[in-house]
Parts: C-alpha cells; sequence; structure tokens
C-alpha cells in the first residue's frame, strides 16, 4: 500500500518552518524570518522564528521599507551585515525606521536566489534601462535579528547562513 503524495505547499511550509528554527537555535538569535519576493513585487514574510517578546512580522508586507537599490544588492547576490544597527549609516532611511519599529539591534540579510531555468525572474537586474540577464533570480530573503543587543557576527555564522 502506497502513501498519498504530500502537497508540495506543505513540504515547502515544513522545511521553510525548519529552517528558520534551526537558524535561529544555531544563532541563538531573537527574530528569523524568511521573506518572499512575490510576482507583484511586494515582499511578504511567510515564516518566522522569534524567541523572547519581540514583535511578530509574520505575513507582515515590509516592501515599503526596502529601496530599489536594496532589490538590485540583493538580486546580485550581496549579504548583509550590521552588527550595531543604530550606529551604521549605510542604510536607507526606509531600512533605519523599520529596524527602530521592530527594536533590531543588529541583523543579517541573505537574498535566497534561484535559477532562472527553474522559475520566473520576479525582479530582474536592470542598468540605465537596460536588463541584464543573470543565471539566478531573486526569490526572497533569510532575515536574522537581534533584538535585545548589538551582536558581533563571525565569519563561520556568516557562512552557516550563506548554504
Amino acid at each position: 500500500m502506497s502513501t498519498p503524495p504530500v502537497p508540495q505547499s506543505f513540504a515547502l511550509k515544513q522545511i521553510l518552518r525548519t529552517t528558520v528554527n534551526g537558524i535561529g537555535q544555531f544563532l541563538q538569535a531573537d527574530r528569523v524570518l524568511i521573506a518572499q519576493v512575490m510576482e507583484s513585487g511586494e515582499i511578504v514574510v511567510i515564516e518566522e522564528y522569534k524567541q523572547g517578546p519581540w514583535k511578530t512580522l509574520l505575513n507582515h508586507h515590509i516592501g515599503q521599507f526596502v529601496t530599489p537599490m536594496d532589490l538590485e544588492a540583493w538580486e546580485l547576490g550581496s549579504v548583509v551585515t550590521q552588527t550595531e544597527v543604530q550606529e551604521e549609516s549605510k542604510q536607507s532611511f526606509r531600512m533605519m525606521k523599520f529596524d527602530r519599529l521592530y527594536d533590531v539591534k543588529a541583523k543579517i540579510i541573505v537574498p535566497i536566489r534561484q535559477n532562472e531555468n527553474q522559475a520566473k525572474c520576479i525582479y530582474p537586474v536592470t542598468h540605465s534601462n537596460h536588463q541584464t540577464k543573470t543565471d539566478k533570480s531573486l526569490w526572497g530573503l533569510i532575515i536574522v535579528h537581534q533584538c535585545s543587543s548589538p551582536h558581533q557576527w563571525t565569519s563561520s555564522e556568516l557562512g552557516f547562513l550563506s548554504l
């Protein structure tokens, strides 16, 4: 007797939940998010790990805090690390507003990219109104927050997330 197939959406949900829980526990993070870039261009938090009294972001639309420059950098695979969010002014005003709103003291943002031949490109990279093709497209983001205090991210932590 064979078992019925597991619906793909259920399997993905379980994988994402296991991923955020594992990352959160391994890094001892206060919050871990997986946000998906939707075909509409909106960015939605679809899974969350939260340890402590911090505000939830699950199902929140966070696109209003992201600039086109942020999206372009993530499309190219750029990882954002900040050890003391309040001290660093490299980020846009929108991201600073987001960090203050959700008590973020330190963070890592890792783009989740997939091969274009496996999925429709949601955010193609553009330069001077000319599209340039890459072999990967931005599917979403893994966002790790430390809310209780700043955190000096180690190379092993960054390596772990890059996998």
